[in-house]
């Protein structure tokens, strides 16, 4: 009976210990669970107060200030409306999301979540593909393009640049609907690979080729430009110090040939070492200049 006694009460202690334990590893699962999530949330609330404060400041930077009323900058104030509809518009779901883990606000709130964020997304990613179209035409055919480069023009591209992004996220939607889909979540399922190509190819890789190839082509323009400049500038400084020497010498003849008859050339000739001299000072710090805004450049 004693033996069974003190088999029974061992039994139950450490069932007690080990209750115990997985209570302590539950607890400080939830703990650890409770703080990340909070750390998460901080974070991704900070991130979208930024985007929308920065956006807005753009967007209010070009409608007020009349020097920014530029068909480029008309372009930049679109893409940063598309940033601001994402922060306002599908940041604060996704926060959400991510912390409850599951989808509360019913499938129709869904689908209008996902298509303002697909299109959303997809016209930002076209509008720099749009901005380095400009960038590069504005240089490699400036002449031309300055009188295309109108507000009608810009109002175009991002016409154009909404529609492709409608065009490109209205399937996905439509391809969703094909799946069955819980209620208590809110994704896009990617088990087509024509939709996963389609989807990634249009909003992704051929934006971002057409971007890299452009701005590659830009830099090249801009190189050549640069050194066009660079041996214009070298020539027109090597014609101005000859000229410079020419007159030097010929003053100095001329005082030379002077000097026998007239005493007062000695201060000539004080007077044009002093001009000579303050050029060239003049010129070195004009030439300082110039390598100063060629790093710039």
């Amino acid at each position: 009976y004693h033996q069974h006694d003190v088999t029974y009460h061992f039994s139950e202690n450490k069932m007690d210990v080990e209750n115990f334990t997985e209570y302590n590893c539950t607890s400080e699962q939830l703990t650890k669970g409770i703080t990340s999530k909070i750390l998460v949330s901080l974070t991704l609330s900070i991130l979208t107060l930024m985007t929308t404060a920065i956006n807005s400041l753009v967007i209010a930077a070009i409608i007020v200030t009349r020097k920014l009323h530029h068909p480029a900058n008309y372009l930049i104030c679109s893409l940063a409306v598309t940033d601001f509809l994402v922060a306002v518009l599908v940041m604060p779901f996704s926060i959400i999301y991510i912390i409850k883990e599951t989808w509360l606000m019913g499938q129709v709130v869904c689908d209008i979540w996902l298509s303002v964020d697909i299109t959303c997304c997809t016209c930002s990613i076209l509008h720099l593909s749009a901005i380095a179209l400009d960038r590069y035409r504005a240089i490699t055919d400036a002449v031309e393009y300055a009188r295309k480069r109108t507000a009608q023009h810009a109002a175009i591209m991002i016409t154009v640049a909404w529609v492709l992004s409608i065009f490109i996220s209205m399937p996905i939607l439509f391809w969703r609907h094909q799946s069955n889909n819980r209620e208590d979540e809110c994704l896009i399922k990617h088990d087509h690979i024509v939709f996963t190509i389609y989807s990634t190819f249009g909003a992704f890789y051929i934006p971002l080729t057409l971007i890299l190839l452009l701005y590659y082509k830009i830099y090249r323009a801009a190189k050549t430009l640069y050194h066009k400049r660079n041996i214009s500038r070298v020539e027109k400084e090597q014609n101005g110090q000859v000229l410079l020497e020419a007159c030097g010498k010929s003053s100095t003849l001329c005082i030379a040939e002077k000097s026998f008859s007239d005493h007062s050339t000695d201060f000539d000739k004080i007077h044009i070492t002093l001009r000579s001299t303050r050029a060239e000072i003049r010129h070195e710090k004009i030439w300082r200049k110039q390598k100063i805004s060629s790093s710039r450049e």
